[in-house]
């Protein structure tokens, strides 16, 4: 077993780059698993001159983790899709060669409901750290096993997605068929029989 801290690379630099902070978490183009953001695809670049900023740049792959807003948010995670600029709201995690990103991630979804209980701060929402964040144990195989649960995960999420969105939308029909029959029998254009 590992601490995430052990899979840290370091930082990054630069400018002209997508800028990510926490709400970028809850409002990406996301996959619903555990109500967390999957994949990453942000807006816009944002040209940060590195030297005026405290923000990282980070790569593709990078795993980040919510560290503000309470319960709500905090633990919410994602991998970037493309280099961004991250800001002290965000734990970004730059594996190195014994971790697969999107293993690292399943990990830290199933370790998400743990984390409220490390929080502190003299605000209504409690922060995590950095520190906090590196400290998790996480288990970590082999990368070929690692590949194999996180592809696993991968295909079964986007299969039960598949069958939540469709059963969605059936109830989004009969929302509307149910508003629609009720006016209709309310001013009488249904004769009820």
């Amino acid at each position: 077993s590992l601490t995430a801290g052990d899979l840290f690379k370091g930082d990054c630099e630069g400018n002209e780059y997508q800028f990510m902070i926490n709400n970028s978490l809850l409002n990406a183009a996301i996959s619903k698993y555990y109500d967390v953001v999957f994949f990453l695809n942000l807006s816009q670049p944002t040209d940060l001159p590195s030297k005026n900023s405290s923000c990282n740049i980070m790569p593709v792959d990078t795993v980040c983790v919510a560290m503000y807003g309470g319960a709500g948010t905090i633990g919410k995670c994602g991998i970037l899709k493309s280099e961004a600029a991250t800001n002290q709201a965000v734990c970004s995690i730059v594996v190195n060669h014994r971790v697969v990103p999107e293993y690292l991630l399943f990990q830290l979804l199933a370790l998400r409901k743990f984390w409220m209980k490390y929080a502190v701060g003299t605000r209504k929402d409690p922060n995590i750290s950095q520190d906090t964040v590196g400290k998790m144990r996480v288990i970590a195989p082999n990368v070929e096993e690692q590949r194999e649960i996180a592809n696993y995960l991968i295909a079964f999420c986007e299969k039960t997605n598949l069958q939540i969105s469709s059963r969605e939308q059936l109830i989004s029909k009969l929302t509307e068929y149910k508003k629609s029959l009720i006016y209709e029998c309310v001013t009488g254009k249904k004769e009820i029989v």
